[in-house]
């Protein structure tokens, strides 16, 4: 495969050197040399790789994004930015810059949404204050990892009978924030703070895959309507029961996203809804932790340094070669001491260089498509706690919350 090419991101952090154009047209950089070269991550090569206006071909182990005609490069390029490293932050800063400058939506899902995310991010709200929580010598910090609640997927069991929905997901998530509530209260009022982190995957969305859309209970524009509700409630139970201060950290996840080129997914519209109503409430000590990035998001907890992803861009074992390099990359760009990730919707946790990295599984059952990407998973919840010691002290779990297909 040959000629010219158009290469575009989406993300804007750190500025790329001229030269980096210059190199893509006079022969294209593996993978590797825009990582070494360039100070780039693993994932924000492979960004620019894999962009779907971009002709590659297999070379050697690697792909070689091919020359640039200069001429036909359009202004998002010629000011090229690519993530490189995250700090925590309290906001989101915007994500994607003249979207529909820069091609004709023809998807009315697309475009939906697209409007939607505009107006749920152009409200102005006042910045809710946040204390800096008092740590002391024998407390502990509690992680509850939302991940992959799916809301408005419908799941049949083998008769036919319909075993989970939009129902179902409300029922469910209600009832894992009581099991967080009574597993933090057992520490009799010794944990300092609270991190809930929403790992993508709120919703069922409708365009992952072939027919998905005659499985889904609900429009998208309800299913973001549905999630953003219960977490609100449910969010807004924790801050009241406990006098701690709660931070929300946020990432995208895979179902959330249209696939149509425009980078608008409903996950970061749900976060930004919650984030308007916290703020217009009466609800004290929140703050949420956004950043640009659609694949990970850092943040810290105690003296420790955490990594929330949700998923789809990693294997679904560290053990091996490849994804064991992959983690070990992300371990020296980041530091983190302790990961987050689910997609597979499975509980494990791993290790990477002595940092764990746990997987949080799901509330939905299992149904064809998870089947036909051998995605299999007992449903159930989990939270996570940590000491000024040891950043994973105790995990506690509870399967087998949904029943599945039969």
């Amino acid at each position: 495969m040959s000629g010219n090419c158009l290469v575009y991101m989406k993300q804007s952090v750190s500025d790329l050197p001229d030269q980096f154009l210059t190199d893509l047209k006079n022969g294209g950089l593996s993978y590797e040399e825009m990582m070494n070269k360039y100070g780039l991550t693993r994932w924000g090569a492979r960004k620019v790789g894999d962009q779907p206006v971009v002709d590659a071909e297999e070379v050697g182990n690697h792909e070689k994004v091919f020359a640039v005609n200069e001429d036909e490069v359009p202004e998002p390029f010629k000011a090229l930015k690519v993530p490189v490293r995250e700090e925590e932050v309290n906001y989101e800063e915007e994500r994607r810059v003249g979207t529909e400058a820069k091609q004709t939506f023809t998807n009315k899902a697309n475009k939906y949404l697209t409007d939607l995310e505009q107006r749920a991010k152009n409200v102005e709200t006042p910045e809710t204050s946040f204390s800096a929580p008092e740590f002391t010598d024998d407390g502990f910090t509690a992680l509850i990892h939302e991940t992959d609640p799916h809301f408005s997927a419908e799941v049949t069991n083998r008769r036919g009978e319909i075993i989970f929905d939009t129902e179902k997901a409300v029922e469910a998530t209600d009832e894992a924030f009581e099991w967080y509530v009574n597993q933090i209260g057992r520490r009799k009022g010794r944990v300092d703070e609270i991190v809930l982190l929403l790992g993508g995957d709120l919703v069922e969305g409708e365009d992952i895959y072939e027919g998905q859309a005659y499985e889904v209970d609900q429009t998208l524009e309800n299913q973001i309507s549905s999630a953003r509700r219960c977490y609100f409630k449910n969010l807004k139970r924790l801050a009241e029961e406990f006098e701690v201060p709660l931070k929300v950290v946020c990432v995208s996840g895979n179902h959330g996203d249209m696939g149509t080129g425009s980078g608008v997914n409903a996950d970061d519209i749900i976060y930004s809804q919650l984030e308007d109503m916290v703020d217009l409430s009466e609800l004290e000590n929140v703050k949420f932790v956004k950043t640009d990035r659609s694949d990970f998001t850092t943040f810290s907890f105690r003296n420790w340094s955490g990594y929330l992803t949700h998923g789809e861009n990693r294997s679904h074992h560290i053990g091996t070669s490849s994804p064991q390099s992959d983690w070990l990359s992300i371990k020296d760009e980041f530091g983190f001491d302790l990961a987050f990730r689910g997609h597979y919707h499975n509980q494990k946790v791993e290790n990477v260089n002595g940092a764990p990295v746990v997987m949080t599984n799901s509330r939905k059952p299992g149904d064809d498509y998870t089947d036909r990407i051998a995605t299999f998973g007992t449903t159930g919840n989990a939270i996570y706690f940590a000491t000024d010691d040891e950043v994973l002290d105790e995990i506690c779990l509870q399967t087998g919350v949904v029943d599945g297909p039969r």
